[in-house]
């Protein structure tokens, strides 16, 4: 089934930092968009990005009964993992 998939989470409920890494999760709803129509999943979100020459993210989204998981490189722009002034 060809579509496309936006996850979206407003407040991260936990977070945590080692300086190059950060994990963070909270609920989120990820919308599927396919020729059929438009459906809205409500779960929780878990991701994970690494901030170093190669930047990486990876996600695990999980609601009753579905499942997504995403592991990559950052192709174009860069993951800063740090202090905010």
């Amino acid at each position: 089934e060809n579509g496309m998939l936006s996850i979206m989470m407003r407040n991260a409920e936990h977070f945590e930092s080692d300086g190059h890494s950060a994990v963070f999760s909270g609920r989120a709803v990820a919308v599927l968009r396919t020729r059929e129509g438009t459906r809205e999943v409500h779960g929780v979100v878990r991701v994970r990005v690494v901030d170093n020459d190669r930047d990486t993210i990876a996600l695990v989204f999980e609601a009753e009964g579905y499942r997504f998981a995403f592991t990559g490189h950052v192709v174009s722009g860069d993951i800063v993992v740090g202090q905010r002034p």
